[in-house]
């Protein structure tokens, strides 16, 4: 089977698998735009996320990745 590298870094652009210490970053950016997410996806019906839940949930995702899961 392929490994899928875990950075892409073309000219002007990095693409990378998520990891649990993007938490914050994550956080600032669905609460800066937490009315439209609510609006248009389901899955932010029950209301703003905590640090540790964005961590969380980032941790699923990159093990995922690492179990060629999901990309």
């Amino acid at each position: 089977m392929t490994s899928i590298p875990y950075r892409i870094e073309p000219a002007r652009l990095v693409l990378r698998c998520p990891r649990p210490e993007d938490a914050a970053l994550r956080l600032e950016a669905v609460n800066a735009s937490f009315d439209q997410l609510a609006a248009s996806s389901p899955r932010w019906k029950k209301g703003p996320r905590t640090l540790q839940e964005h961590a969380d949930r980032l941790r699923q995702l990159r093990g995922a990745f690492d179990l060629d899961q999901d990309y």
